[in-house]
């Protein structure tokens, strides 16, 4: 059975929507962002989140890291949530297309910058004039993620039941 790997911006459902799918299933969630947390920890012997990892260390070798981890993928039958930029990579692309079914979350503008202000901003974000960050972040990675051979799940007007349902379907190839 192959995986099925969702992708999005920041804070658009993926782990959420990974770990509900994978309970309600039976099957397990992978968080990309978790292993590459791992790999870090075992190549540097020193544990960091994926915002200070990205911190430390800068985009390219830690696009670089999101390389390796997904290149190291070898699962069947799971749910897999991605980093916000893992898949913009043309060679994860690739080795994501050929291991399982891509589905984009797609969310609203306005309530994807809700989100946003909910929690801790991701470090890449310019926290002094954030309105702008924001829309700069949102008009690029859609433009990128809309060109990515996926199915797009809209989850404007749908509950988290039925986002949930509509990925079990997707799972199953329904």
């Amino acid at each position: 059975m192959r995986n099925i790997i969702l992708f999005g911006l920041p804070r658009s459902g993926k782990s959420y929507f990974s770990r509900h799918l994978a309970k309600k299933i039976g099957k397990e969630a992978i968080e990309t962002d978790t292993l590459l947390e791992q790999l870090y920890t075992q190549k540097k012997g020193k544990t960091l989140p994926c915002s200070a990892i990205y911190r430390k260390i800068g985009e390219t070798p830690f696009r670089e890291l999101e390389k390796e981890v997904v290149s190291s993928l070898q699962c069947n039958g799971k749910i897999l949530s991605l980093g916000g930029g893992t898949i913009l990579c043309p060679e994860n692309q690739k080795t994501l297309a050929k291991i399982g079914s891509l589905v984009y979350l797609v969310v609203e503008k306005e309530i994807w910058k809700q989100q946003m202000h909910k929690s801790p901003l991701p470090t890449y974000l310019d926290s002094t004039h954030l309105d702008e960050s924001l829309e700069n972040l949102y008009q690029k990675r859609l433009s990128q993620y809309e060109k990515i051979p996926a199915t797009p799940l809209l989850q404007t007007g749908k509950t988290d039941e039925e986002i949930i349902t509509t990925l079990e379907k997707l799972y199953y190839g329904k």
